[in-house]
């Protein structure tokens, strides 16, 4: 009886709109910042005549030619273009509302210019590419009718929760991988990421062994968070102070080691877990701090 209930609960209307609205927005605008701030500067390393990213083979399958077209011969030129399909992907989402065929160009144009900067990738830019590629699919002010209406509500329904299974399956991935890290359970992997020139600030490897054992504690957190993520997240007595963590986590981290993108795409990708109410709440908390801000 309850499965039915909930069968027909998934059929018959979007049952968040607000929370696939608010995921398509952060998802966008963080595409905007990455493709704006980190590659139109170094768009020529990446896409460019003499890019430093080598060619790939790839299958005769039209699927590869259209995902691997830059690294095919005599179309690498071409990478404007897609920044052109994401720029016209957000005008048509942001202005008309066409969330489907907008998100579709915004996909597009991340993963053939992503799949050409190749080397550049971290884990965040292979989560973006899936997020918006569900989103494809999700529409959360379709005016569909009839029968027609029941596919794209029920469509959107999935889509946001394919979105909500893939954050999971990202925190589950990492938490088993710090598990069975030496570096990791041995409480010494943030101190040592830290200390790793590439990836440090300056200021932070100057006063580093003065907070070793802050970052052995933080190390352990870290692993604790990873892990209980995929559990904790469906409570609702849990879910709002561990995204709240899982924000300020992320954006120490990628300010303490330069991986701001995958920081923001990683705090975008919390929305898919606001449910309507915790969104209304968000919004009175942030009036209401505009409010008193202005007097």
């Amino acid at each position: 009886m309850k499965l039915g209930s909930y069968i027909q609960g998934f059929t018959s209307g979007v049952q968040s709109p607000s929370t696939i609205k608010l995921l398509r927005n952060s998802l966008i605008l963080v595409t905007a910042y990455l493709i704006l701030v980190l590659c139109l500067p170094n768009a020529q390393l990446f896409w460019g005549e003499h890019s430093l990213m080598p060619s790939l083979g790839f299958p005769d399958s039209w699927r590869y030619k259209i995902i691997m077209a830059l690294h095919q011969d005599g179309y690498g030129n071409l990478y404007p273009l897609f920044f052109l399909s994401i720029g016209l992907g957000g005008v048509l989402y942001f202005f008309n509302g066409f969330n489907r065929i907008a998100t579709f160009l915004v996909w597009l144009g991340v993963i053939v210019l992503y799949n050409r900067a190749y080397l550049s990738m971290v884990g965040g830019n292979y989560l973006l590419q899936s997020l918006l590629f569900f989103l494809i699919f999700a529409d959360e002010s379709s005016h569909a009718k009839g029968k027609w209406k029941v596919i794209s509500d029920t469509l959107s329904n999935l889509a946001l929760w394919a979105c909500k299974l893939q954050v999971i399956y990202v925190y589950i991935f990492s938490g088993a991988y710090k598990l069975a890290s030496e570096q990791w359970m041995s409480g010494e992997a943030v101190f040592d990421i830290l200390h790793l020139k590439e990836f440090s600030l300056p200021l932070i490897m100057e006063y580093l062994d003065s907070f070793h054992g802050i970052l052995v504690i933080i190390d352990y957190v870290a692993i604790a968070y990873f892990i209980l993520f995929p559990f904790l997240i469906w409570s609702k007595k849990w879910k709002v102070p561990l995204l709240i963590f899982g924000v300020i986590w992320h954006l120490g981290m990628g300010w303490g080691i330069g991986v701001m993108d995958f920081s923001f795409i990683m705090i975008a990708s919390y929305a898919a877990f606001l449910e309507e109410d915790d969104i209304i709440v968000f919004k009175r908390l942030f009036t209401r701090r505009i409010k008193v801000g202005q007097t």
